[in-house]
């Protein structure tokens, strides 16, 4: 590993470890695993005509070490409730991390 993705690999962790918080990812059909999220609560804006509604989405982002390839259908466990995957996307330069939008 060179030096700079050894520094990269190291911030990233310390991130995780940081801010992250506990919570279980299971596959749909499979076992459940505990895992470390960054959780988010973005706004999102929808326009309908002259409309505009304003809603609230739950994000997770997890490192691609701990769920190689997380699916629409799968689930995470945070604070007591289950949300499930709807969309799933790559997230940072490395590539080293999955932003999950979910629903509960």
């Amino acid at each position: 590993m060179s030096d700079i993705a050894e520094y990269l690999t190291i911030n990233e962790n310390s991130v995780f470890d940081r801010l992250g918080e506990s919570a279980t990812y299971t596959p749909a059909g499979g076992a459940a695993v505990a895992i470390t999220v960054l959780p988010s609560q973005p706004d999102l804006l929808q326009t309908l005509g002259e409309t505009r509604i304003s809603s609230t989405s739950t994000e997770f982002v997890i490192r691609t070490a701990e769920v190689a390839t997380p699916a629409v259908g799968d689930t995470i466990i945070h604070g007591g409730i289950t949300y499930t995957i709807k969309d799933v996307r790559r997230e940072g330069a490395r590539r080293r991390a999955w932003v999950v939008e979910t629903r509960p």
